[in-house]
């Protein structure tokens, strides 16, 4: 096995190219002006290449594209450098995911490492992750807490395009939000179904309560999403059993550890991942399934990831055990994507068997 000779990083900061207004009045929705944190790797081994991609969302992880990559260079890279490919792996998993912190720069590593592992063995990625269950994925469409018109106007259209889950984002104004989540449910045919997205934006039961009475019980409603504060968990269950409405916790969910909190105490109805926060496509596996172990399904959210980071987020979707309806990637919303081939929006998605990721960057993001 080959020695790694050589890790290259390198920071990069990509606007998005929509409009994506959420609850977080000064993150995503901030619109044209949110800026998404990446850093990308490139491990070399021999002749072959392993590639990577951290993301950051400095919201909920405190990291940006420069920590990410200062933090690989100056105390990762010297641990794995000069080491055969399965020690560097071994060292990684030991040493390096118990650094505190730098859930980016530790996913853009592990990424790297698994694409030159699977490529020293010739298998696709997924057969390191686990047993691959599905071949093919469904796609979710977002709509970001825009007007109503503008809501209703875009579900219409993912419609059309043949999506047959949206995810509608909420403000946090009830009233407002009442409003556009009714109105994008009355334009849904009977084999579509709405996720809607509070981001904490409810706070407590009583509010989260108030839209949920109003909207009450529709079979085209597929979950609510952390409709309150990650101090307030019990209120999930509580919002659950109340309305008969299903809820997902997100912002709860940072890795396998509060992930197996709320699955043994039961807390929620299912799980959204996101290897940004938790750092590891090896831990996004074993989140879905410790939420398999009580019949829980789980969906993968790609945090702004190009088509590199979402093409290995992909080979990771296919060993997870339950899968919501729809599962999420957000590659289309960048205004530049520097993974290569490109990954297509589109509401199925075949996953395919390639050697490792399947997906490098283009060339002049290393030069």
């Amino acid at each position: 096995m080959e020695k790694i000779t050589s890790v290259d990083v390198r920071p990069r900061e990509i606007p998005l190219g929509v409009h994506f207004p959420t609850s977080y009045k000064d993150g995503p929705g901030g619109g044209e002006r949110y800026v998404s944190h990446h850093v990308f790797v490139r491990i070399q081994a021999g002749n072959l290449v392993g590639w990577g991609e951290g993301t950051e969302l400095p919201m909920f992880t405190g990291g940006t594209s420069a920590t990410m990559a200062e933090i690989i260079r100056t105390q990762f890279v010297p641990l794995i450098v000069g080491s055969m490919v399965d020690q560097a792996f071994r060292v990684f998993h030991r040493t390096i995911m118990k650094h505190p912190h730098n859930p980016g720069a530790k996913l853009g590593l592990e990424m790297a490492l698994y694409d030159l592992l699977a490529k020293v063995r010739r298998s696709p990625l997924s057969e390191l992750l686990g047993r691959r269950r599905h071949d093919s994925v469904r796609l979710c469409y977002h709509v970001g807490a825009v007007s109503l018109k503008e809501a209703v106007a875009q579900a219409k259209s993912a419609v059309g395009m043949g999506f047959k889950t949206l995810k509608l984002k909420a403000d946090g104004d009830i009233p407002h939000d009442l409003k556009r989540i009714t109105a994008v449910l009355e334009v849904l045919p009977a084999d579509c179904v709405l996720r809607v997205d509070a981001n904490q934006g409810w706070e407590n039961f009583r509010k989260a309560g108030e839209v949920l009475r109003e909207v009450g019980w529709n079979r085209r409603l597929e979950y609510i999403e952390q409709p309150v504060t990650t101090d307030r968990p019990e209120d999930m269950r509580r919002l659950s059993d109340q309305f008969g409405i299903r809820v997902f916790a997100d912002e709860s969910v940072i890795g396998p550890r509060e992930a197996m909190r709320l699955v043994e105490a039961n807390l929620v109805d299912g799980l959204c991942i996101k290897v940004a926060k938790c750092g590891s496509l090896s831990d996004g596996v074993l989140i879905a399934n410790i939420a398999a172990q009580r019949g829980l399904s789980v969906t993968p959210v790609s945090a702004f990831a190009t088509s590199l980071g979402a093409r290995a987020e992909l080979q990771m979707v296919s060993v997870m055990p339950f899968l919501s309806s729809a599962a999420e990637f957000c590659q289309y919303m960048l205004a530049q994507d520097f993974g290569q081939p490109r990954l297509p929006f589109e509401p199925l998605l075949s996953i395919p068997e390639v050697v490792g990721i399947g997906a490098d960057l283009e060339g002049d993001v290393f030069t």
